[in-house]
């Protein structure tokens, strides 16, 4: 009820906060999954994607940008360990030189930020805004016993002063990674394909909580981001790419292609 009370911008500051509180609990968790009855969870979904749409209509263009990322051999190296990634041009889970400021940068402060926008986001002098998501293909499993480490690396990123600014991660699923992985040595990459869809899918339920934002997928060549990314460059009813942008890192290694 505290969120279906809210509106506009007051909305849309509540979502970041929720979001870039660095725990595993965040909206897209609260609306997916936490609600179960679908009396609860349908009015929620319309007065977000409403109140989303409002908010985009009453400005003329996109609230902002969020920028969607994967994690394994995008952010940092997997170190070509199966089945995370195949780079090996790097040690395992270093950041990759310049991905925090390509990921800063895309991340431009919005200039439509009222005043009373920027109170609302305020948490002790610091202002919380969450454009920086990940999608990853590790499936959630029990609490945070699988996102645990990554939110662990971001608060490191954070406090380093290396990342602008606290992300929120979304897991995969665990049939779909299992199934990859036990058909990998028969269908090579092209087990990864329904990964992609599962993404893609997530993608998709996500951008139905923030329809006032624009958005930004950075991938690898690997565990079906680029089919993801294909997907979600699809044509939506009005004609329009459903990302605006879709980054890919060059492969190093043709296992990992697609």
């Amino acid at each position: 009820r505290s969120m279906t009370s809210c509106r506009g911008t007051d909305l849309t500051a509540v979502k970041n906060i929720l979001d870039g509180s660095g725990d595993y609990n965040n909206l897209y968790k609260l609306v997916y999954e936490d609600m179960t009855k679908a009396w609860l969870q349908k009015p929620l979904q319309e007065h977000i994607e409403k109140e989303g749409l409002a908010l985009r209509a009453s400005l003329g263009h996109a609230f902002g940008l969020k920028v969607l990322s994967d994690v394994d051999d995008t952010l940092y190296s997997s170190g070509g360990k199966f089945p995370a990634g195949c780079d090996k041009r790097y040690p395992k889970h270093m950041v990759y030189p310049g991905c925090l400021s390509f990921f800063r940068v895309l991340d431009r402060e919005c200039d439509e930020w009222t005043p009373e926008f920027r109170r609302s986001l305020s948490i002790d002098d610091d202002v919380v805004s969450c454009n920086l998501v990940f999608l990853s293909a590790r499936p959630h499993i029990y609490k945070d016993v699988a996102e645990g480490h990554s939110y662990r690396l971001f608060r490191s990123l954070v406090n380093q002063g290396r990342m602008h600014s606290l992300p929120t991660l979304i897991p995969g699923e665990l049939c779909a990674g299992l199934k990859a992985m036990l058909l990998y040595p028969f269908k090579k990459t092209l087990a990864w394909r329904e990964v992609g869809i599962n993404k893609h899918r997530t993608f998709v339920d996500f951008k139905g909580l923030y329809l006032e934002y624009d958005f930004v997928f950075c991938g690898d060549n690997g565990q079906g981001d680029l089919y993801a990314g294909q997907l979600m460059l699809g044509l939506s009813a009005n004609g329009k790419p459903e990302t605006s942008c879709c980054e890919f890192c060059p492969p190093d290694d043709s296992t990992g292609s697609e």
